[in-house]
Parts: structure tokens; C-alpha cells; sequence
């Protein structure tokens, strides 16, 4: 939706996607809490952060 407002025929805004892929949990790589990759992800430097991509509604 965002993306049809930065259009050039409305008024040329640009867009900056803030993360647009999730962190890397848009891969799989990191859906699997136990996994080395998970553990060793830079997302648990930030405490919840990560929720918002492995809860229910995110899959």
C-alpha cells in the first residue's frame, strides 16, 4: 500500500523500506529457535524484536 502512494503520479515520493526483509527471518533461518543460526542471530541482541516475525500471525 505505501508503495502505490510513493508512485511519481503522487507527488514522487520516495520510499526507504526499514526492514524489508524481516532481519533475515524471511528466509526460514531463523524459525527454528533452537538452531545455531538462531541462537547466534543478531535479533537477540534486541529483546522482542524478533517476536513480531515467529508469532502466529507473521507465518
Amino acid at each position: 500500500d505505501l508503495a502505490e502512494v510513493c508512485h511519481p503520479n503522487n507527488c514522487n515520493i520516495g520510499l526507504l523500506a526499514y526492514s524489508p526483509l524481516g532481519g533475515g527471518t524471511l528466509s526460514g533461518k531463523y524459525l527454528d529457535i533452537d538452531s545455531e543460526a538462531a541462537k547466534k542471530g543478531r535479533l537477540n541482541l534486541f529483546p522482542g524484536y524478533m517476536e513480531r516475525y515467529i508469532s502466529s500471525l507473521a507465518k
